[in-house]
């Protein structure tokens, strides 16, 4: 059929992204509509079976379900990391969406502690 299978092995950090030019346009881009963008922090891995040269899949903290989503194209993934982490109220303080929590002294659900 047409099934397509991607795999990030999430323990091949690579400090050179497999294709800089488009890794680069994606940010100026995304940049060019959203200042704040530049402040995404952008960690590639190499993937497992897939092509070592092409950009298969962004995964993207946070989100409903299991706290990420995975979105195919690098500009729509930096769109969604800015959208999320970016500070819309004072009162919002520091916390952001994406951003890693951990919970404590839970009494009415202790397992999510």
């Amino acid at each position: 059929g047409n099934d397509h299978v991607v795999a990030v092995n999430l323990t091949r950090v690579t400090t050179r992204p497999p294709r800089p030019d488009v890794v680069e346009a994606a940010v100026s881009s995304v940049c060019a509509k959203y200042r704040g963008a530049a402040q995404v922090k952008i960690t590639h891995f190499l993937g497992g079976p897939c092509d070592d040269d092409e950009l298969m899949a962004c995964i993207v903290l946070g989100g409903g379900g299991q706290g990420w989503t995975v979105v195919k194209d690098l500009t729509a993934g930096l769109e969604l990391a800015h959208t999320r982490a970016v500070k819309r109220f004072q009162a919002q303080g520091d916390v952001a969406g994406g951003q890693t929590v951990r919970l404590v002294g839970l009494r009415a659900a202790p397992e999510l502690n």
